[in-house]
């Protein structure tokens, strides 16, 4: 069964190829922001060559949704769907917060991955992690947040445990955290805006494998992009709506 991961949230372009288990084919990241929507098809359509691969070897789809930019997000979910409703297989929708942090899934303790979403805010999710136990599971929900409420949120959450902050808002949000005299345990892991189309591939294929009889999936218009914020015009717009 082959399984094609792809994500645009953010600066990357992030496209993998593997199978259920999360066994790895190949895997293409670009790092060219702004060109999503020009370099997606070509790099996908090279990656499949690549492997010797056609798109009806493709089995199913996984697709990160965000959060991110309006534009950036719809464009791996909108190919997404049309995949699916075309091929006729099953998509899974991922957080894409989840699939970078889950690059740090090594880690007892909290991962926090911190995106800038600009107005000194980031788009965030935090997850709890102790690898001896397997576990593996959500402390803060995805959203947009203030640093600053990020930073209140991750201090009630970790109580003295170990944090990684990863993303390209992680230096700021370590840095609020030690403004407020908590940031002792708080390590800066990672500060790349790094996606990584292989986690998100191995997030999507354990949860294909959990499920019985064959691959279900959801319907493809079950697949919503999360944006976590308004559309750039819509949000300069709505304050002149509210004054008129």
């Amino acid at each position: 069964m082959v399984i094609l991961a792809m994500d645009t949230a953010t600066d990357q372009l992030s496209l993998a190829l593997g199978r259920v288990g999360g066994e790895v084919i190949a895997a293409w990241t670009s790092a060219v922001p702004k060109m999503h929507a020009t370099l997606f098809h070509p790099l996908l359509d090279e990656l499949l060559a690549t492997v010797q691969l056609g798109f009806d070897d493709i089995d199913a789809i996984v697709v990160g949704v965000g959060p991110g930019s309006y534009t950036g997000v719809r464009i791996a979910v909108t190919a997404a769907k049309a995949f699916a409703h075309t091929l006729g297989i099953p998509v899974l929708s991922v957080s894409s917060l989840e699939a970078a942090a889950y690059a740090a899934h090594a880690h007892k303790g909290f991962i926090v991955v911190a995106w800038d979403a600009r107005r000194s805010a980031a788009y965030s999710a935090a997850f709890h992690c102790d690898p001896a136990r397997a576990l593996w599971e959500r402390a803060l929900p995805d959203g947009r947040r203030e640093i600053a409420q990020l930073a209140e949120e991750v201090a009630a959450i970790a109580h003295g445990d170990g944090v990684l902050l990863l993303g390209n808002a992680a230096q700021a949000l370590y840095d609020a955290l030690a403004k407020t005299g908590r940031g002792e345990r708080v390590t800066v892991f990672d500060a790349r805006n790094f996606m990584s189309g292989e986690m998100l591939l191995k997030l999507g294929s354990d949860a294909l494998r959990q499920q019985q009889n064959g691959v279900r999936g959801v319907k493809v218009h079950g697949i919503v992009p999360n944006y976590s914020q308004a559309a750039e015009a819509q949000a300069r717009l709505s304050p002149r709506i509210q004054g008129e």
